[in-house]
């Protein structure tokens, strides 16, 4: 009866024909007629029914791409390592519209790119929509290859709705997997880039939507997950959440970067959440970012976390990062950074995180320069517990005369164990922070290093209106102001404009704007004013 069966299906193959192969309805030695004849009925080939081998040596690469031709929807590839050679373009295999590539076995099913491949050749090129490649590992060979960047396990380009599903993509030249121009809405999902050359994913300009869930890019050469918008493109509307990124010895570049092409293109609307990100991540020329509940050990001497030139609307929020570089000049926690008019980070919100330094070196746990606007409150800041003139857990420093720091708010956090103060204001020149608000922190200090809770004032008088209320010390912190501005009033209770209480270098008549009943004391306690009349500032009374 079997073998009736066997002979049906054959002449039904030999009727509809299979496209571009050859006598495609022989059975393949190994094997069951049956099955072969039944899967191509029901839309899903096995490449050993185009004569692929599978064994390492003979290049399958004619076969497998007749498979993929062939019209059906879902191509096969049964246990066994395929070596796959060069096709006409820069590409091993091309997947047609709607196919779907799975293995039968992810770590047992083997895509092998051949030996001495052509520069520039991708594995898998998908330039069409609706293709889901799944249950597969794709090896690129590298001992065997040349030095090129370009090669890449998948390359997708004009391909939205792409599917990469428990795929591996390991040993490439290049990057792992390639998403580019026009790839729309793509789903990553558990899929492991390692040990390519270059960098585990790459997103590429004009793409925007996806989800990319459960993966890990550990080991690669280069970055884990890079963003190359490429010149007037953006990259935008990326989910990434519960994903692993590690350099893992074999980089110490970022291993997450979310990029625009300059601050006229920045990409939109990133959430990186709940992701194990052991590395540095940077953020330039975007907007609309939300980094948080993610966790990580960081070992470079890079900050965890840097925001760097025109972004906007950036939130950190619920992240917990540890440091643990030793022997360095610098390390920063978390670094906001403009470079210049028109390129300051505009309302970045740092809140609830947890940034500890473990190593032993200068150290800040945030430094705020050349920036906008940025928010600092309900975070935990631990510091090494190293000795370092002027190094703080906030360090705020206006840079640019043409462009103010307009606003800085430090509030409700735990600062401890930093080199000099819990937080630093340091100017640089005429440039000028118009606003700062520390209040309602705790200062800790159980190092003997941070003995004084702030410095206001390194002598340049940059902070042009200061608020520090509520704020408490324990331990170590036996000072509350290291430095007070001598040109600026500094608010130290109650609220500004309402009979608020002042420390002052100086009179505040003619410097002081208040309401009747305001309170002014020189920092030192030996001279104190009270606001008898008017508005304006004028009208100041010296009581002592």
């Amino acid at each position: 009866m079997k073998h009736c069966l066997w002979l049906v299906s054959l002449l039904m193959i030999g009727a509809c024909g299979v496209e571009g192969t050859e006598d495609s309805a022989d059975p393949v030695e190994g094997a069951d007629p049956v099955e072969v004849a039944t899967e191509s009925l029901a839309g899903s080939v096995s490449v050993r029914a185009f004569k692929a081998v599978g064994d390492g040596v003979t290049d399958d690469r004619a076969a497998i791409q007749a498979a993929l031709n062939s019209g059906a929807s879902e191509v096969v590839i049964p246990r066994g390592t395929y070596l796959v050679g060069r096709g006409t373009g820069y590409f091993c295999l091309t997947v047609p519209a709607g196919v779907t590539v799975r293995g039968e076995d992810r770590d047992g099913s083997v895509l092998l790119q051949a030996p001495n491949v052509a520069a520039s050749t991708r594995l898998l090129q998908v330039a069409a929509a609706n293709v889901t490649i799944r249950d597969v590992t794709l090896d690129g060979n590298r001992t065997r290859q040349s030095a090129d960047e370009h090669r890449a396990g998948v390359f997708a380009t004009g391909a939205p709705n792409l599917t990469l599903r428990n795929v591996v993509a390991r040993g490439f030249t290049g990057a792992g997997f390639y998403i580019y121009l026009g790839s729309h809405n793509p789903t990553v999902d558990h899929v492991i880039a390692t040990k390519n050359a270059r960098n585990g994913i790459t997103f590429g300009g004009a793409t925007t939507g996806g989800v990319v869930t459960g993966s890990s890019f550990v080991g690669n050469g280069a970055q884990q997950f890079d963003s190359e918008p490429g010149a007037g493109a953006t990259v935008n509307g990326l989910t990434i959440t519960g994903n692993t990124m590690d350099g893992a010895g074999a980089s110490t570049d970022f291993v997450l970067t979310v990029s625009g092409s300059n601050g006229a293109s920045r990409s939109q609307g990133w959430t990186i959440d709940g992701n194990t990100l052991n590395g540095a991540t940077n953020v330039v020329w975007a907007d609309n970012i939300v980094i948080r509940n993610n966790v990580g050990i960081n070992p470079t001497i890079k900050p965890a976390l840097t925001v760097y030139r025109t972004t906007n609307n950036i939130t950190v929020q619920g992240n917990k990062w540890t440091l643990t570089q030793s022997g360095t000049n610098a390390l920063v926690g978390v670094a906001v950074i403009g470079t210049g008019t028109g390129s300051a980070p505009t309302n970045v919100t740092v809140t609830q995180n947890r940034i500890a330094i473990t190593g032993r070196a200068p150290a800040f746990g945030l430094k705020v320069t050349g920036a906008s606007s940025v928010s600092i409150t309900q975070n935990d800041l631990l510091g090494p517990g190293f000795a370092a003139a002027g190094y703080a857990g906030v360090y705020l420093r206006p840079t640019d005369p043409n462009d103010d720091f307009k606003s800085a708010v430090v509030q409700r956090n735990a600062i401890s164990n930093w080199g000099a103060y819990g937080v630093s204001i340091v100017g640089n020149g005429p440039a000028r922070l118009l606003a700062v608000d520390i209040s309602g922190n705790l200062f800790d200090d159980t190092a003997g290093t941070m003995t004084r809770a702030v410095s206001l004032d390194d002598g340049s008088g940059a902070a042009k209106q200061i608020s520090l209320t509520n704020n408490t010390r324990t331990n170590g912190v036996t000072g509350l102001v290291a430095r007070y501005p001598l040109a600026t009033p500094v608010l130290v209770a109650g609220q500004r404009g309402q009979r608020g209480t002042y420390a002052v270098a100086g009179t505040p008549e003619g410097v002081l704007v208040e309401v009747p009943g305001a309170i002014a004391t020189h920092w030192s306690g030996n001279a104190g004013w009270r606001k008898a009349a008017g508005s304006a500032a004028t009208g100041w009374a010296q009581t002592y």
